[in-house]
């Protein structure tokens, strides 16, 4: 019973690990249109300073795109079978917030693992402008996690929180974008697990030991509206 208590809390916290983006898009280049107005000389073929119109330069820029939110895929985590995605949205030049998700339900050494987390995830952008240009991101989340675990006739679950935070570079083309970053992860999880068995109908308190901090790693597809 141990056993299957301490691999639930192993896993839900190395899963957890994967998680933790959106992204920017990059200006366009700069387009200089430039006017100039003729100059107009004077009947006696004599031209004087205040009557040129001097040739002036006017730079026209391009727009931003102004995307407002951006959904962002894990895809590490798919190799385990867990699903988990960002959708951020934004609050300002350099802030966005969003929820948080994630779903896990497969078979793990042997062992069948139903797993959901919801949360919620802020990024900030220090250098660029969200959702909208290249440059350093710094992303906190904090989540509600529930697991369950089952084994042969046993079974087990466990609930806590986990604190993330990641820092990366994000790259956007038009508003397909990447995340990649690292960090670490807190997590706060009971001591003991209860541990279920279906044939003898009888339960079993098991003290396991948590890690309460670990790290954390991402690696982001997003696409920006």
């Amino acid at each position: 019973m141990k056993k299957l208590g301490l691999i639930l809390i192993a896993l839900g916290v190395s899963a957890f690990a994967f998680n933790t983006l959106a992204a920017e898009k990059p200006s366009k280049t700069k387009k200089p249109e430039t006017t100039v107005e003729a100059v107009h000389p004077e009947r006696d073929h004599t031209v004087e300073a205040d009557d040129v119109n001097v040739k002036r330069e006017k730079t026209v820029y391009a727009g931003s795109s102004n995307h407002s939110m951006n959904f962002v895929f894990q895809p590490l985590p798919l190799l385990l079978g867990i699903v988990n995605f960002d959708l951020d949205f934004k609050l300002s030049k350099s802030m966005t917030l969003g929820p948080s998700l994630m779903y896990w339900d497969s078979d793990f050494l042997s062992t069948h693992i139903r797993a959901y987390s919801l949360g919620i995830r802020a990024n900030f952008y220090p250098g660029g402008e969200a959702l909208d240009s290249d440059g350093l991101y710094v992303g906190p989340s904090i989540n509600y996690m529930s697991m369950k675990a089952e084994k042969n006739n046993l079974s087990a679950e466990i609930k806590g929180t986990v604190f993330t935070t990641v820092a990366g570079y994000q790259w956007i083309w038009d508003s397909f974008n990447i995340m990649l970053g690292g960090g670490f992860t807190i997590s706060n999880f009971p001591d003991k697990v209860t541990v279920k068995n279906t044939t003898s109908n009888s339960q079993e308190e098991v003290s396991v030991g948590v890690a309460s901090t670990g790290l954390a790693l991402e690696f982001g597809l997003g696409f920006a509206f």
